[in-house]
C-alpha cells in the first residue's frame, strides 16, 4: 500500500495541526516498515524517517496554489490512499482520508475572521469527498453527525484520540528547567497557559480571574501566557494594563516544541479555560508533566480529561479564580489531582493513534 500524507503544517507554528501530523508520522514510522509512504512537506521541514518514507517538498506556501501543487504530486506518485487535515485537493483520483479536529468554525462562526470563514467553505466538499473521516474525539464525531446537511454516515467517521509525546514527563532535569526559565526570563512561581491567543481560548477571562486571584495571593504568583498571537489578541495587552497587571503577567511568543516540557515542569498550575476544543492537547501535556490542571466543563474536556482536571464554567471568572486559589493552597487536593493527571495522560499515546489510523487506511481501500 502506498500512502500519501499532507504534512504542509510542519514548521509553520500552527499549534495542534502541526503537533498532530508530526507525531502521527513519527509513530507510523515506528510501527510500519512495510507500506510505502510519501510525505508532502514544506521546503524547510525537517524529518528523519526510515527508507520506506519518501519526502516530497511542496514548492509553494501559498494556501491557494498549494492544492494545485499537491494535486500534481498526487497524480505523479499514484498513491493508494491520500490523508490530509481539514481539506482535500480536487480530483485526487484515489480514496482519501481527512482528519477533522473540530467544527468550531461552523458551531461558532463569530470567532473567526471573514477570510477564515471563506476558506472553510471548502470544508463541505472535503467531507463529502473523503472515503473515511477521522475525528480526534467522540465529541467531534457527534458534532459532525449533528450537521444534517453533510448527510454523513456514522460508519464513515472514526474517532481516534491524539497521543501525548513521551517528552512530556515529570522527570525533566533541574538543569534543563533552569536553562529554559533563564531563556524566557520566567518567574519562580507561575500559573501557566499554553495555546493560541484567539477568541475561543477565552484568555481575557483567565486574565480577569488572575486579577481576582491576586487580591488574595500572598505568595507572588505570576501568570505566564505562551502562544502565537491571533485575531483580537492585541486586546489582551490592553486588558492586562487596565487591570494593573503589567508586572504580573508575562507573554511568551510561540516557542520550540522541545522547550515545552521544561516550561510545564516549572509551572505550579496550568489553566486552560477554552470555550470549545475538539480534543485539547495542552492540558494533557501539563498532566503528563505532573502539573495540576484547571479546564472548562465544555466540549471534549469531560471526555478526554475525565475527573483528572478541575472543571470550571469558562464564563465565570470568579469561579476560575477560586479554583486557582484552591489548587495552590490545598496540598492534599493538589497531590490528588497530580496523581489523577499522570494516570489520565498515560492513557493517550501516539503509537495507539498510528495503529488505529493505519486500520482506517486499510478500510478506505475496501
Amino acid at each position: 500500500m502506498r500512502i500519501a500524507i499532507d504534512a504542509h503544517s510542519l514548521g509553520t507554528n500552527s499549534g495542534g495541526n502541526e503537533v498532530y501530523i508530526r507525531n502521527l508520522i513519527g509513530a507510523l514510522s515506528e510501527i510500519d516498515r512495510e507500506n510505502e509512504y510519501v510525505i508532502y512537506a514544506n521546503p524547510d521541514a525537517a524529518l528523519d524517517l526510515p527508507p520506506n518514507y519518501k519526502i516530497m517538498k511542496i514548492k509553494t506556501r501559498n494556501r491557494w496554489l498549494r492544492p494545485l501543487f499537491l494535486k500534481s504530486l498526487v497524480l505523479k506518485n499514484s498513491p493508494d490512499i491520500y490523508h490530509s487535515q481539514h481539506f482535500l485537493p480536487p480530483l485526487l483520483g484515489c480514496p482519501s482520508v481527512v482528519t477533522i479536529h473540530d467544527i468550531s468554525f461552523l458551531a461558532h462562526p463569530e470567532w473567526f475572521t471573514g477570510r477564515e470563514k471563506f476558506i472553510f467553505k471548502f470544508f463541505n466538499n472535503s467531507i463529502k469527498k473523503a472515503k473515511k473521516i477521522i475525528t480526534v474525539s467522540a465529541f467531534s464525531k457527534n458534532e459532525l453527525l449533528k450537521l444534517e446537511y453533510f448527510n454523513t454516515r456514522k460508519d464513515k467517521i472514526h474517532a481516534i484520540y491524539c497521543g501525548v509525546s513521551g517528552i512530556f514527563n515529570p522527570n525533566i532535569p533541574g538543569s534543563i528547567i533552569y536553562k529554559v526559565k533563564l531563556k524566557y526570563s520566567l518567574p519562580d512561581n507561575y500559573i501557566l497557559y499554553v495555546g493560541r491567543f484567539n477568541v475561543r481560548k477565552n484568555i481575557p477571562a483567565l486574565v480577569r480571574a488572575f486579577s481576582f486571584f491576586k487580591r488574595q495571593d500572598k505568595t507572588g504568583f505570576k501568570l505566564v501566557l505562551v502562544g502565537r498571537r491571533d485575531w483580537k489578541s492585541e486586546n489582551l495587552t490592553e486588558l492586562v494594563h487596565k487591570l494593573g497587571l503589567s508586572d504580573e503577567v508575562k507573554f511568551v511568543d510561540y516557542l520550540p516544541y522541545t522547550d515545552l516540557p521544561a516550561l510545564y515542569n516549572a509551572a505550579r498550575l496550568f489553566v486552560f479555560p477554552s470555550f470549545y476544543e475538539g480534543f485539547g492537547l495542552p492540558p494533557l501535556e501539563a498532566m503528563a508533566c505532573g502539573i495540576p490542571v484547571i479546564t472548562s466543563h465544555t466540549s471534549a474536556f469531560p471526555e478526554v480529561l475525565a475527573d483528572a482536571a478541575m472543571k470550571i464554567d469558562p464564563y465565570d471568572t470568579k469561579k476560575i479564580a477560586e479554583a486557582m486559589e484552591k489548587l495552590l493552597s490545598d496540598n492534599a487536593l493538589r497531590e490528588k489531582m497530580i496523581f489523577k493527571g499522570l494516570e489520565q495522560a498515560r492513557k493517550f499515546n501516539w503509537i495507539n493513534t498510528a495503529q488505529k489510523t493505519l486500520e482506517v487506511y486499510k478500510e478506505a481501500l475496501l
